[in-house]
C-alpha cells in the first residue's frame, strides 16, 4: 500500500522471477511486520540506511523500477564489494535479507546514493509505503487493509508493469506503465510518445530524457 497526503493507495507486489531472497531476520521473517524509516531525496526518491554484506551504514535508494539491487560507484570507491550470484546479504534496520543478487553500476555521479535496493529484495513480501509518515512496512503475508483492492502486476522485460488508461484532454491511451518509486513524476512518458506530443503545453504528464 502507498499512503500519500492522507489517502491510502493499496497495492500488492507479487513474487517475481528469479526465486525470491531468503529473509533470515526481522519480525516479517516469523509472520510479523518490520517498519523501516526513510527520508525523501531531492527527486522524491526513497532513501534509507542499510548495509551490504556487513558493511558500514550506506545510503540506499528503494527503486521498484530496478529489477535487481545495485552497488553504485560511490560505495565501490569506499571498498564495498558485492559477492557473485546470490551470495549477498542486505540489512535494513531489524530486517536481514540473504541470498540476494547485486550488480555493480557506475552512474557517473548522477545517483546521489551508495546503491539501489531493487524490487528483487522484496519478492514474496507485502510492502506498504507511507509517504506521510516516512515509513516502509514489510509483512510476510498481506494484513487486513480497509479498502484493499488487488492491482495486477505483469512481470515482463525484467520490470513490474501494470495497465493504465491516460486521458490528458488531448488524447486517450491505454498502456503498460512501470511501477517506479525511483521516478520523481506521477507519470513520465518518452518525449516522442503521442501523449507528450498531442498536448505539448500540458504540465499534467512529466517528461524526462534520462
Amino acid at each position: 500500500t502507498i499512503r500519500y497526503l492522507g489517502r491510502l493507495y493499496p497495492q500488492r507486489v507479487t513474487t517475481i522471477d528469479p526465486a525470491p531472497p531468503r529473509y533470515v531476520g526481522g519480525a516479517s521473517h516469523s509472520g510479523g511486520k518490520d517498519v523501516i524509516p526513510f527520508t525523501l531525496g531531492p527527486n522524491n526518491a526513497i532513501h534509507f540506511s542499510g548495509s551490504i554484506n556487513g558493511s558500514i551504514p550506506l545510503d540506499l535508494v528503494f527503486d521498484t523500477g530496478a529489477s535487481v539491487s545495485v552497488v553504485a560507484e560511490r560505495a565501490s570507491q569506499a571498498g564495498i564489494r558485492r559477492r557473485n550470484g546470490k551470495a549477498n546479504t542486505l540489512s535494513l534496520g531489524s530486517v536481514t535479507i540473504g541470498e540476494l543478487e547485486f550488480i555493480e553500476t557506475d552512474y557517473h555521479g548522477t545517483l546521489r546514493a551508495d546503491g539501489i535496493v531493487g524490487l528483487n529484495a522484496f519478492a514474496g513480501r507485502v510492502v506498504a509505503i507511507d509517504y506521510d509518515r516516512r515509513t516502509m512496512t514489510i509483512w510476510h503475508d498481506r494484513p487486513p487493509v480497509d479498502g484493499y483492492s488487488a492491482l495486477p502486476l505483469i512481470w515482463r522485460y525484467q520490470q513490474s508493469l501494470f495497465p493504465i488508461t491516460v486521458d490528458n484532454g488531448c488524447g486517450r491511451r491505454t498502456m503498460l506503465a512501470l511501477f517506479d518509486t525511483g521516478s520523481r513524476w506521477g507519470l513520465s512518458v518518452p518525449n516522442s510518445d503521442p501523449l507528450a506530443t498531442s498536448c505539448p503545453a500540458s504540465p499534467a504528464i512529466g517528461q524526462r530524457t534520462a
